[in-house]
């Protein structure tokens, strides 16, 4: 945590996830980091990151991601209303 932000380093000290987010948590499958960042409303965005890459999978764009099985579909929120993505932000089920 550096200020009020959280981000990841590597055993060399070396950043490989920003500190940009307010949260980042272990999604329900060990592979992936689910981070959260806050709006200008105070309203959380979710997103996640692969942990062997450190890259940003599904952008910090969702109310709330659920893992479903491993990793194959999460379920997504956003704006109420629910759909499925896969961990390549490509859509399975429309947000609708």
């Amino acid at each position: 945590m550096r200020g009020n932000k959280y981000g990841i380093i590597d055993l060399n000290n070396k950043i490989v996830v920003p500190f940009i987010y307010n949260y980042i948590n272990w999604a329900q499958y060990p592979d992936y980091w689910m981070v959260s960042k806050y709006g200008q409303n105070s309203e959380r965005s979710v997103g996640l990151i692969n942990a062997a890459n450190a890259k940003l999978v599904v952008p910090v764009e969702f109310d709330e991601l659920k893992v479903v099985g491993p990793i194959s579909f999460i379920i997504a929120t956003k704006n109420g209303r629910y759909g499925c993505i896969d961990n390549n932000n490509r859509i399975a089920v429309p947000i609708i």
